[in-house]
């Protein structure tokens, strides 16, 4: 089994200042930590400590291990993208480390850990609030910034926007990076017609109310018709599918630590690939 670490400019002094350096040391204070979320495959905790600590995991599940040979995991990506974002002046949450267990090129297990934020809420439990118009207002005129800015964040769920003092992009291992401006593009329509969708569903009040929601995104009328034939597709496409997260917290991958492992700077790993020419 071989073991790497990307580490952020900072990430191995506060780890080892928190005593978390070592892969049983993380694996011990993740089993102490408050869980936040969880998933068949994936689950989050936050440490509390100065400063408090992010740790998001995930376990391949055997069946599926073949589909990650030699692809990075998506904890990785999410630290690529916050890199990447950081530097078009997006606020996101800088990643400290990121680790990845492997074994015979598939992945079996990774490990994500950053600065967690204290004082926001997810769009998911703003929308379930009485204030649900004007959340759904920030949140949309923080996504037609970072469109502005060239970032379509991929998954744009109202559980992977953070409304804290600014907004924050989370959980977006599929984003991807376009030239910026006023740009209409399918990657920008899907995230408009996923915060939509998603509010809808959170709020019953929202419904049929499209017409004095969509505005939010800007006077493009053709977006604005092109972001409700997109709702329509994924609501058809998702039928009655709870958004529930299962209960069960999946096992920490089992770590080495930085001794004896390769051991990667994170800013190295974010530049950005040359993409091949096309045929």
């Amino acid at each position: 089994m071989s073991e790497c670490w990307w580490l952020g400019e900072e990430g191995e002094a506060l780890l080892a200042s928190l005593g978390l350096a070592g892969g049983t040391e993380l694996a011990a204070a993740a089993a102490r930590g408050r869980v936040v979320s969880t998933g068949r495959q994936a689950a989050a905790v936050v440490l509390c400590g100065e400063p408090p600590l992010l740790v998001k995991w995930r376990r391949s599940r055997p069946g599926k291990r073949w589909r990650t040979f030699l692809r990075p995991s998506p904890e990785r990506l999410e630290a690529r993208v916050a890199l990447r974002a950081a530097a078009l002046g997006i606020a996101m949450p800088i990643p400290l480390a990121v680790v990845e267990t492997r074994r015979c090129g598939m992945l079996e297990g990774a490990v994500l850990v950053r600065r967690y934020l204290p004082d926001g809420r997810t769009a998911a439990e703003a929308f379930r609030d009485v204030t649900w118009r004007e959340a759904f207002h920030i949140a949309a005129r923080a996504l037609k910034e970072w469109h502005g800015l060239g970032f379509r964040h991929g998954d744009c769920w109202p559980r992977n926007l953070l409304l804290a003092r600014e907004s924050v992009p989370i959980g977006c291992s599929r984003a991807r990076f376009v030239r910026g401006g006023e740009r209409r593009d399918r990657r920008r329509i899907d995230d408009c017609a996923r915060l939509l969708l998603g509010l809808v569903r959170l709020q019953p009040r929202a419904v049929g109310l499209e017409a004095e929601l969509l505005p939010a995104y800007g006077d493009d009328s053709a977006l604005l018709r092109a972001v409700v034939k997109r709702k329509a597709h994924l609501a058809a496409r998702l039928g009655s599918v709870s958004g529930d997260r299962p209960p069960q917290v999946p096992p920490f991958p089992r770590l080495r630590g930085m001794s004896g492992v390769r051991v990667v700077g994170l800013r190295k790993d974010a530049r950005p690939r040359r993409q091949g020419r096309r045929r």
